[in-house]
C-alpha cells in the first residue's frame, strides 16, 4: 500500500542525505540505575496519529512481550525444579530410618 504525506504517521530523527529526507532511528532511554542501554526507536502509523498514541501503542508491544516472557520463564522454572524435586522426593525411602 503506498502512503502520502498526509495518511502517514511517524517517530523518528529527521535527516538529510544529498538534499533528501529521511526519517531514520533515534536512540532513547538509558540510565545508569537500573543499568539499561539505550533502544532504537522509529515507529511508522497509517493515518493521521498523535504522538502520544503511537508511544502508548509502543509501550502496549513492549507489555504484551513482557508478559509473554514472564509466563515462559514460570514455565520453564517450573519444570526446572519439578526436575530437582523429583529425586528428591524418592531420597527418604533409601535410608530405612527415615522414610518408610
Amino acid at each position: 500500500k503506498l502512503f502520502t504525506a498526509e495518511s502517514v504517521s511517524a517517530v523518528g530523527a529527521q535527516s538529510s542525505v544529498g538534499g533528501v529526507g529521511r526519517l531514520k532511528a533515534f536512540a532513547a532511554g538509558g540510565s545508569a540505575v537500573p543499568p539499561c542501554d539505550a533502544r532504537r526507536v522509529q515507529a511508522y502509523r497509517a493515518g493521521i496519529v498523535d504522538a502520544d498514541a503511537i508511544f502508548d501503542d509502543l509501550q502496549a508491544e513492549v507489555d504484551g512481550i513482557t508478559v509473554v516472557f514472564r509466563i515462559l520463564a514460570f514455565v520453564i522454572l517450573w519444570l526446572g525444579f519439578s526436575l530437582i524435586g523429583g529425586p528428591l522426593s524418592v531420597t527418604p525411602h533409601l535410608f530405612p530410618f527415615i522414610g518408610s
